[in-house]
């Protein structure tokens, strides 16, 4: 469920760094304490982000763990806000940015597992 070569941050979002672009979305976890998306806002594609900037806002707020250019929105999940709570870690991802910083605090699987464990 939770991809173990992705990082993920303390605000439930997770980077897929793997690719030239890093694909941002929200976690699993995250996507079960939504339950359902009503309105949602993503920045819009050529935005320039900081790290901690709001990157989806609804009930919750979920914060960029990276820095740099949105370069595409994902327009599936913007339409289809389902898919973000029924695959939060593939086709439900948010963002792709070309990024210029990631936060050093971004936690590998088995931490973040830990971390929500506690939550629980």
């Amino acid at each position: 469920m939770y991809p173990k070569d992705y990082l993920y941050s303390k605000n439930h979002v997770w980077i897929d760094n793997s690719e030239e672009l890093v694909i941002v979305g929200i976690t699993s976890y995250a996507s079960d304490e939504l339950e359902d998306i009503g309105k949602m806002e993503l920045p819009d594609e050529g935005d320039e982000i900081e790290i901690g900037d709001p990157i989806i806002a609804d009930a919750l707020d979920f914060y960029s763990p990276v820095a740099g250019e949105v370069v595409e929105v994902n327009p599936v999940a913007l339409f289809n806000t389902e898919l973000i709570i029924e695959d939060p870690h593939g086709e439900g991802w948010l963002l792709k940015i070309q990024v210029t910083e990631t936060d050093p605090k971004l936690m590998d699987q088995q931490t973040y597992l830990d971390m929500i464990g506690d939550m629980e």
